[in-house]
């Protein structure tokens, strides 16, 4: 989906949900997200939704470096390399009032 935001700059978000506390995003995603930027100057933010442990996480999909160390495989996926979601990136608990968007964009948004 794609969001324009106050100053017209589109920014692309990517909502996923986490149920067993296992918080992944694909390779895949990282790629069409920095291809995206490449090509267009628009950049990708995922929102990860982990219901298991009530907390939300936002990550700036273009900037996860190539070589960054949360990058693994899960052999039971089949979906190759995976970053894995840092405990750092969840800053909303969902028991909680949300983050105004104001604050998303201004904290979380390249």
């Amino acid at each position: 989906m794609e969001i324009l935001l106050d100053n017209k700059e589109k920014l692309r978000v990517e909502i996923q949900f986490g149920l067993t506390g296992t918080n992944d995003i694909k390779q895949r995603k990282v790629i069409e997200a920095k291809r995206v930027f490449q090509n267009s100057g628009v950049h990708s933010l995922a929102i990860h939704f982990d219901l298991f442990n009530k907390q939300v996480a936002f990550v700036k999909l273009d900037e996860i470096k190539d070589d960054d160390e949360h990058w693994l495989t899960r052999i039971y996926t089949g979906e190759g390399l995976l970053f894995n979601i840092d405990q750092n990136y969840f800053v909303w608990d969902l028991n909680n009032t949300p983050p105004a968007y104001q604050n998303i964009i201004e904290n979380y948004y390249a």
